[in-house]
């Protein structure tokens, strides 16, 4: 699987008003939000419910763009319209999924290096 740029620095700075590298118990935090999201996300998926659906990219997208997931915010906008439309969402489910799990492995990344730099 190719691996993406799935977090926008600048942005996710931004949201923590600070260097990422400051703080690995909120990156933790983040972290661990983001990982119940993703299951829950994943549950969703599975049900194959397209108003749920629709439902959870709308939620998912917030957390998104507050922090720069830009690969996955884009992914939660096209999966939440081909919902809405009650279009073919399993190629769509799957990407997402797909890009999810690398926007968490960024995620431990950084907090792995943080935790090496400290």
């Amino acid at each position: 699987m190719a691996q993406i740029e799935t977090i926008n620095k600048e942005k996710f700075n931004s949201f923590f008003n600070e260097d990422i590298e400051s703080d690995n118990e909120q990156l933790e935090r983040l972290l661990d939000i983001f990982q119940q999201q993703y299951q829950d996300f994943e549950r969703v998926c599975k049900a194959g419910k397209h108003e749920d659906l629709k439902n959870a990219c709308h939620r998912l997208k917030s957390s998104c763009h507050s922090f720069g997931a830009s690969a996955l915010l884009q992914e939660m906008e096209s999966l939440e319209l081909a919902a809405k439309e009650k279009r073919e969402v399993k190629e769509l489910m799957e990407k997402s999924l797909s890009v999810y799990l690398q926007t968490i492995e960024e995620l431990n990344e950084m907090l792995k290096r943080i935790k090496e730099d400290s």
